[in-house]
């Protein structure tokens, strides 16, 4: 079978041929062009069939305050855009971290990307002030969503209430192949014609009750942790022995973020502290935990900073997250960036 350098393989190799500097404190973010467009199923076409909440997402936390477009960001590889937003005097729904970014400016750029972008799955989770309600996000997101439905061909007229860009959770979560359609064992016919209509999933979740809501999910994840905690090790082994998605909140507590410099943000996430977190007998031990404890998302401020690490990381915990959603288990690969004690290594003595 022929192998195809993959989409965010080829992101990493762009990162190590160019100057690039990793170390456990910071890796720095070099000028390049962007990448190429990914393959199906948010460039991991092999895992088709991996349930949504069992894919790792690389998430920007509060993407306003990054310093790249939703569009780059997307580009990059991220997959999971948390929007932190707030209610402006005008009666608009803006980003608390910069009130000139509205949310119909945010929510054009995720739906441009999905309508013209095929075979690709974005969770947006939203965060609102306790004075906007839930009705009300989906109200001006219908407002994006019925321009973006009239530019394609082969949909529905748009009806308030039903945007065919969404995918909303009942039942069990479906994989990411059921989402955009992508069966690569599907029998392909010739003369099957251009495929038209949406061609790309978004999923919006909340951690709010959103029983009656038209359009959010549950969260991906059961629990989070973040890098602030007393004991990173000792609070993730905790986690680790109850069945469950967990979260990584690689960014500093959002009770800090006004008083964080751009810098500070940018070295925060310690990639060579969640390494050992996660792999080490002290910690997660990730390869002797269940198959009901798995890592799927992962937060940062300037994510493009750890870019390398990240897109390393989701292709090392992804083929784990399969295997245990399919009651195996394999171990998770070390890591060839950040170098820590491996349980691996005690195998090789």
């Amino acid at each position: 079978m022929v192998k195809f350098l993959s989409w965010s393989t080829s992101i990493l190799l762009t990162y190590l041929c160019t100057t690039l500097t990793v170390s456990a404190d910071r890796q720095t973010a070099p000028v390049r062009e962007l990448p190429a467009d990914p393959r199906p199923c948010n460039d991991f076409p092999d895992y088709y069939n991996i349930p949504v909440n069992r894919f790792f997402w690389l998430g920007a936390h509060d993407v306003a305050s990054q310093d790249r477009s939703v569009t780059e960001m997307l580009r990059d590889g991220i997959r999971l855009l948390d929007l932190n937003l707030c209610s402006s005097p005008k009666d608009t729904i803006v980003a608390c971290s910069d009130s000139t970014v509205s949310l119909l400016d945010l929510a054009d750029e995720i739906f441009n990307y999905a309508r013209e972008q095929d075979e690709q799955v974005i969770t947006v989770h939203v965060n609102l002030s306790d004075d906007i309600s839930l009705s009300t996000f989906e109200k001006t997101w219908d407002q994006v969503c019925k321009v973006h439905t009239e530019r394609l061909e082969g949909v529905d007229p748009f009806e308030k209430g039903q945007c065919p860009f969404i995918y909303k959770k009942n039942g069990q979560w479906e994989t990411l192949g059921e989402l955009v359609g992508y069966d690569p064992e599907m029998p392909q016919w010739e003369g099957d014609g251009e495929l038209v209509g949406v061609r790309s999933r978004i999923i919006l979740t909340t951690s709010r009750k959103h029983q009656n809501t038209a359009y959010f999910s549950e969260n991906l994840w059961r629990s989070t942790i973040s890098q602030d905690v007393a004991d990173l090790n000792v609070g993730l082994s905790k986690l680790c022995k109850t069945p469950g998605a967990i979260e990584i909140q690689g960014y500093a507590p959002t009770s800090n973020q006004d008083s964080k410099s751009t810098m500070e943000k940018k070295t925060y996430f310690d990639a060579a502290l969640w390494e050992n977190a996660i792999i080490s007998s002290n910690g997660c031990n990730i390869d002797q935990t269940g198959a009901g404890v798995y890592f799927n998302t992962i937060q940062v401020d300037q994510y493009h900073y750890q870019l390398p690490y990240l897109l390393e990381l989701q292709g090392r915990m992804i083929p784990v997250n399969f295997a245990k959603s399919q009651s195996k288990k394999i171990k998770i690969e070390p890591s060839k960036l950040v170098k820590v004690h491996h349980p691996h290594d005690r195998d090789e003595l």
